[in-house]
């Protein structure tokens, strides 16, 4: 610590204090944790890849069944439900490269050469970045939820699940009121 910055109290000159070597370890040790990020980075990157290679795999499953190179044909309502499914994997994977992407300006290198939007200078811009992508998901997951009633009418999913709590959770309650209501 540097006393030379302070200035002067009351006419007294406080005395230099030199850090110690523990001080200094301990800097050392805390800017290395930023390496542990690196893990956030790989996994978030990872993560969005993989779901988006899934994403594709179910894309092409689905035309390949609609033109009949599948054992089975698919129904309207199944293949809504499989472009949903799809969309919702794109869009999850979305959320997670911003992420890897802001992770990786903010503890590794800023100098990333990225699209002005994805720009991260902050852990509050990477907040903003993630506010921006994260309200396209919500109206999908509203999708999901009339997915899963139609599936639920044709036999496809469990008659289980309370779809109006799940919708209502996701401050849904108008999509809950008028597609989850009918008889």
């Amino acid at each position: 610590m540097d006393t030379h910055d302070q200035p002067p109290r009351e006419g007294k000159i406080l005395p230099d204090v030199q850090p110690s070597r523990n001080y200094a370890l301990l800097l050392q040790g805390l800017a290395a944790t930023r390496i542990v990020f690196t893990l956030a980075v790989l996994s978030t990157f990872v993560a969005a890849v993989t779901l988006l290679v899934l994403g594709t795999i179910e894309t092409f499953r689905t035309v390949a069944t609609l033109l009949g190179f599948g054992e089975q044909s698919l129904s309207l309502p199944q293949v809504r439900q499989h472009y949903i499914e799809v969309v919702d994997l794109f869009l999850v994977a979305t959320i997670m490269y911003v992420m890897s992407i802001g992770f990786y300006q903010l503890f590794a290198d800023s100098r990333l050469p990225v699209a002005a939007w994805l720009k991260v200078q902050s852990a509050s811009d990477l907040e903003q970045k993630l506010i921006g992508v994260a309200p396209s998901y919500v109206p999908d997951v509203a999708g999901i939820v009339s997915t899963v009633a139609v599936a639920q009418d044709l036999g496809f999913a469990p008659q289980g699940v309370d779809l109006p709590a799940y919708a209502k959770k996701f401050n849904n309650t108008s999509f809950a009121q008028s597609v989850l209501s009918k008889p």
